[in-house]
């Protein structure tokens, strides 16, 4: 085989290679190279490296070509393999700009037989895809917003940490704190966990958001959540460790459970004074309405006109604040009552109720359009007062048209069952519906209809107890419709 033979040959040959004479002048070279390098073979052969290759005067902090040789240099003299596992090197293109690459380069002497250098083979491997790649995980973990730590498995020895992980614990650098373990820097409040995790994460499970405090150096205390992975670095088992601040969320929590303790407090003695009050108002209230009464019997005609008008209205009043604290001592009694849950046919309480109410309408025409009702599953006595309030208010605020018609249906909505009863009477403005269920509120007057206000927010807190909600709808002199939904019956 020829001279010509074995030029083809090298030049073949994969990879990224050129042959230097010992003045470095360029004597072959690889088509890896030449691809790489973006020349032609014939303006490089015979002319010394650095002249083709030239550093960037504009960057003057690079000296890739000055140290590359300072490299050869010492294959020279030493007659050895040189390896160099990075350098940096700006390529000049067509256009005169250059273009950063990443190299790593193997330099090996080929001696002749007295044992003097003839050339150097020069092998580089480009590896700017890898170190581009490294640089992008190098920012995503040195600015990431989340705390990473990566420390060794064996014994927690913190390998690295990123600018948020410093932020957190308010360490002035990585050196304070890269090389030790957590129990040195005393940053854990309890650190009896570890060897749990370590053991989890040994067996391949894995450790997701758990939620700990951590010592700032100032003292402070933190509420972090914590999710850490193994990885492998250079055949060593390491913990990926991220957290999040979430201190804020933990005092957001803390805040609402001693609110919620607070309202519920308060709650419960509004409920009991509420009770109280109306309790002891009974008996002052029976004496006022029972002593109007007397006077009324015994000295009817002894007064004037506006004297017996006067007792009219004392004993008026006084059953219709006896009504109301009747209303408020029932209100005040569903709150505090637990649930008797049975099973029973709302059918039949339905149609019984119906037909006692009607007669309190002697000459009305009323028609009752009812449904197939499910049966449920409940308190049978407080929704028998739902019911109650309901075609009540149906029938009542129906009394003015000469017509009455009521209806009543029900039907299945995923796990509830929506129970419906519209009628034809006087309706509301839709504008004020949300402050139909409170308590004392009322859209009519006492003088068109009877009521003290509390009967729909018996309806909505009964409602509520067994885990259901309830809406009305109304227009205006055309009726209105109120929906309830609770939980369907569940068979057993």
């Amino acid at each position: 085989m020829n001279a010509i033979d074995f030029q083809c040959l090298f030049e073949a040959i994969p990879g990224l290679h050129v042959v230097l004479s010992p003045d470095f002048k360029i004597v072959a070279a690889s088509d890896g190279y030449i691809a790489a390098t973006r020349k032609q073979r014939e303006e490089i052969l015979g002319r010394v490296f650095f002249e083709i290759f030239p550093d960037n005067p504009e960057d003057v902090k690079n000296n890739a070509g000055y140290s590359l040789q300072g490299a050869l240099q010492t294959v020279l003299n030493q007659k050895k393999i040189l390896n160099t596992p990075l350098r940096k090197y700006k390529v000049q293109k067509s256009d005169g700009t250059f273009e950063t690459k990443y190299w790593s380069s193997e330099d090996k002497p080929l001696l002749d037989d007295k044992n003097e250098v003839r050339y150097i083979l020069h092998s580089v491997t480009e590896i700017t895809d890898l170190i581009r790649s490294e640089q992008l995980f190098s920012s995503v973990f040195e600015y990431n917003p989340a705390c990473i730590a990566l420390s060794r498995m064996s014994n927690g020895e913190i390998i690295n940490v990123n600018q948020a992980l410093l932020t957190l614990f308010d360490f002035p650098s990585k050196e304070a704190i890269i090389g030790k373990r957590s129990a040195e820097l005393n940053v854990a409040m309890d650190d009896s966990g570890r060897d749990e995790i370590v053991s989890k994460l040994s067996n391949g499970e894995k450790v997701v958001e758990v939620e700990g405090q951590i010592r700032q150096v100032s003292g402070a205390v933190r509420w972090i959540s914590c999710s850490i992975q193994v990885v492998d670095i250079n055949n060593e088992k390491c913990m990926l460790s991220t957290m999040l601040d979430i201190t804020q969320k933990k005092e957001g929590e803390a805040l609402r459970q001693v609110q919620s303790a607070q309202l519920k407090q308060a709650n419960e003695e509004l409920e009991t004074f509420s009770y109280s009050v109306s309790h002891d108002l009974k008996a002052p209230l029976r004496s006022l309405e029972g002593f109007s009464k007397l006077l009324l019997e015994n000295y009817k005609g002894k007064f004037d006109a506006d004297a017996d008008r006067w007792l009219n209205f004392i004993a008026e009043n006084a059953n219709r604040m006896g009504i109301l604290i009747n209303d408020i001592l029932n209100f005040s009694r569903i709150s505090r009552s637990n649930l008797n849950t049975v099973s029973f046919s709302m059918q039949q309480i339905v149609e019984e109720l119906f037909n006692n109410e009607k007669n309190n309408y002697p000459g009305k025409s009323i028609e009752l359009h009812i449904g197939q009702l499910e049966n449920a599953e409940g308190d049978r006595a407080m929704l028998v007062q739902v019911w109650q309030n309901l075609i009540s208010n149906a029938l009542k605020y129906s009394s003015k048209n000469e017509h009455i018609s009521v209806t009543i249906d029900c039907k299945k909505e995923e796990d509830f069952t929506v129970y419906s009863i519209k009628d034809n009477g006087v309706g509301f403005d839709e504008k004020y519906k949300d402050k139909l269920f409170g308590v004392f509120q009322r859209l009519h007057r006492s003088e068109e209809f009877e009521g003290t206000g509390v009967g729909l927010a018996i309806v909505n807190r009964i409602i509520q107890k067994h885990d259901g909600w309830v809406r009305v709808s109304s227009t205006l002199g055309k009726g209105t419709e109120f929906v309830f939904a609770i939980p369907s019956l569940k068979h057993h």
